[in-house]
């Protein structure tokens, strides 16, 4: 009995460190929800992107850019090789096309749905499914 006892405390004690394992756990399935919906062109909430003037599709490559990684108990979410100039364009003509969540509009649901997904994989492995 007492080693049974002992191992649930381990585990108890092992949930200590769940939120870092969690946000590492997380991570690529955030990064896989937004580069799914920057591919699809739409915004992390599925909203469409507006199309270019000329009608065709923008951002096509935008997908690529997209990076996510755990940060101690944060997901950090950044574009990489994005081109500024590109960025003032859209500014210009009041074209906003939301690649990453913005901030203040709450987490969308793909995002929420990998964060979920990766803590019931983490809260199993470190209790050992009990």
């Amino acid at each position: 009995m007492s080693g049974e006892l002992d191992g649930i405390i381990d585990r108890v004690r092992a949930l200590g460190r769940f939120p870092e394992e969690l946000a590492a756990t997380a991570a690529p399935g955030v990064e896989a929800a937004v580069k799914a919906t920057a591919a699809a062109g739409t915004t992390p909430a599925g909203k469409p992107w507006a199309p270019k003037k000329d009608g065709t599709s923008p951002l096509t490559n935008a997908a690529a850019a997209v990076h996510a990684r755990a940060v101690g108990t944060v997901i950090e979410l950044r574009l990489d090789g994005t081109s500024t100039g590109s960025q003032k364009v859209q500014a210009i003509q009041n074209t906003r096309r939301n690649i990453l969540p913005p901030k203040g509009e709450g987490v969308p649901a793909p995002i929420v749905k990998a964060i979920s997904d990766a803590a019931a994989k983490t809260f199993s492995r470190i209790t050992g499914d009990r």
